[in-house]
């Protein structure tokens, strides 16, 4: 269950960091950048929210380590992703 946690807790914190990039984005929608960077904030919004849910659903289906290790790399990627767009989102 700890690892399954610790997935969940990442890929929230992956929406979080989308999110607040998210909004930093919105002054500049109106360029093509800022086109580029929102829709980048977006997707990175909805794949790290499906994450968590669907890290939530397979916990709660009784999936153990085995599927939890792997998926904690992909996540801890989408939240080092994420954190790399609000740093570069708050320039």
């Amino acid at each position: 269950m700890i690892p399954w946690l610790i997935d969940i807790s990442l890929a929230l914190m992956a929406t979080a960091f989308s999110l607040l990039s998210l909004r930093n984005y919105l002054a500049i929608r109106g360029t093509s950048i800022g086109r580029y960077m929102l829709s980048i904030a977006v997707s990175l919004a909805l794949v790290s929210t499906a994450s968590a849910v669907s890290f939530a659903f397979w916990m709660l289906r009784g999936h153990g380590a085995d599927v939890a290790l792997p998926s904690m790399i992909l996540s801890a990627l989408l939240a080092a992703s994420s954190f790399v767009l609000y740093k570069i989102s708050s320039i």
